[in-house]
């Protein structure tokens, strides 16, 4: 199998990451028709008030794709998944506990999960765009794996000189899209990518068990 490559220099020709976009000085604001698949997922606890924030990526009408760590753990927390936010009108659909999938192996938990969309409303799925899961052969990559982690296939990238990234709430769990194919899930990253890069989970090491558990 060749190698598979892919070219994770933030900010460069025909690279984009989920809705990065808004978060780069001197960038611009996404035509009605692109990054139609994103995603967000906001949880809200009712005893403590505390809300999070998160992205993900439609993979088809029924599964997003996002970071396992953007589900909060305590009891009393309540998921949903904000569907159509661009260009809107946005849908708001309840997630139950158990249509979140993290991907587990040998009793660890590594940060990348599949949710589960309920039954939607036939009209509403006619109205979904999505994104493919990569072609791991064919696209050649560019990236380093980060510092050892157990059992996380986990790569990083940094911006090139002179261009900075600043991290905002709601950049983890989306996608790292490459020619419209979803090659990475954010991870976690630093304020900066000059000084700390932006980590993103590699969809390609993980791309059987979606299939799988989507059954795509």
């Amino acid at each position: 199998m060749a190698q598979l490559l892919l070219l994770l220099l933030l900010l460069w020709a025909d690279f984009t990451v989920g809705d990065v976009h808004k978060r780069i000085i001197g960038g611009q604001t996404c035509r009605h028709d692109e990054r139609r698949y994103h995603v967000q997922l906001r949880g809200h606890n009712p005893l403590t008030n505390e809300l999070t924030l998160c992205g993900g990526s439609l993979i088809n009408d029924q599964w997003i794709l996002t970071a396992s760590h953007c589900w909060p753990r305590e009891n009393g927390w309540n998921m949903f998944a904000h569907l159509n936010v661009h260009p809107g009108p946005e849908e708001v659909v309840p997630i139950p506990g158990n249509n979140l999938i993290p991907f587990t192996e040998n009793f660890l938990e590594h940060d990348i999960m599949l949710v589960r969309l309920p039954d939607l409303d036939p009209q509403l799925a006619l109205t979904l765009a999505t994104i493919r899961l990569p072609d791991c052969v064919a696209v050649s990559i560019l990236a380093r794996p980060s510092h050892p982690e157990v059992n996380q296939f986990r790569l990083q990238a940094k911006a090139p000189l002179g261009h900075f990234l600043m991290e905002q709430e709601g950049d983890s769990g989306g996608g790292v899209v490459y020619r419209d194919q979803i090659y990475g899930v954010i991870s976690s990253g630093g304020c900066r990518a000059l000084e700390e890069p932006i980590r993103f989970m590699n969809v390609c090491k993980y791309k059987e068990w979606i299939q799988h558990t989507a059954r795509l």
